[in-house]
C-alpha cells in the first residue's frame, strides 16, 4: 500500500473525494438515520462538512507539496482551490439527491474546513522542516 501511494500520491486525496461523493449520494433521510438526527441539530452538519473537508485540504496539500513541483505557499493555495472547487461540485451533486439540497452555507463550511486542514498541514510541515534542519 505504501509503495502504491508513493508511486501515485494523488490516490489518497482522490480516494477521499470518492468517499465524500458516496456520502453525498446518501438521501437526506438516510443521513438523519445514520447520525441519529444529530447532524440536523444546532448546525452540527456544518462541523461535519468542515471536518471532512479539513481532511481533504490536508491530503491535497501533502500530495502537492511532496510532488516537489510547487513551493509550499503555492501548494497551499492550490490545495485550497481544489478542495473548495470540489466542495462546490459536491453541493451541486446534492441538488439531485432525494431530500438533500445545494447549500451555500455548506460550501462555506467545506471551504473553511479545507483552509483549516491545509493550514494545519502547512504548520505541521513547517515545524517538521525546522526540526530536521
Amino acid at each position: 500500500m505504501t509503495e502504491t501511494v508513493q508511486r501515485a500520491p494523488w490516490l489518497l486525496p482522490v480516494g477521499w473525494m470518492v468517499v465524500i461523493f458516496a456520502l453525498s449520494a446518501l438521501p437526506g433521510q438516510a443521513v438523519n438515520e445514520v447520525s441519529g438526527g444529530v447532524l440536523g441539530f444546532n448546525h452540527l452538519d456544518k462541523v461535519a462538512h468542515g471536518a471532512v473537508y479539513a481532511v481533504l485540504g490536508w491530503l491535497w496539500l501533502r500530495t502537492l507539496q511532496q510532488s516537489g513541483r510547487w513551493p509550499l505557499p503555492k501548494a497551499l493555495a492550490l490545495a485550497i482551490i481544489i478542495s473548495a472547487a470540489y466542495g462546490a461540485t459536491d453541493e451541486w451533486h446534492q441538488y439531485f439527491v432525494p431530500d438533500r439540497c445545494c447549500s451555500l452555507t455548506d460550501w462555506i463550511a467545506d471551504t473553511t474546513g479545507a483552509v483549516l486542514g491545509a493550514a494545519a498541514y502547512y504548520g505541521h510541515d513547517t515545524i517538521r522542516r525546522r526540526k530536521t534542519n
